[in-house]
């Protein structure tokens, strides 16, 4: 994951499952408290849908386990 800032916006470029940077990268912006954390939006695909999923910056690591909850609740839905 490779994080591009500027202060105030920024995002993380995801490498996708072929090792090529994801299309769509998770956007980032720094909130008025200035407590150096933001708010991210993550938008990734499944299956012909695209999930908005939305975490603090300080929680990036917790994307892929967020990702994976996500699918599996849409999954239980579908059956």
């Amino acid at each position: 994951m490779r994080k591009n800032r500027d202060g105030v916006l920024w995002r993380y470029e995801l490498p996708s499952a072929s090792g090529n940077v994801a299309a769509a990268p998770v956007s980032c912006f720094a909130l008025a408290d200035n407590s150096g954390d933001g708010l991210c939006t993550a938008r990734l695909p499944y299956k012909d849908l695209i999930l908005s999923i939305h975490l603090r910056d300080s929680r990036m690591s917790a994307l892929e386990a967020s990702y994976a909850d996500a699918v599996s609740k849409l999954e239980s839905w579908e059956r």
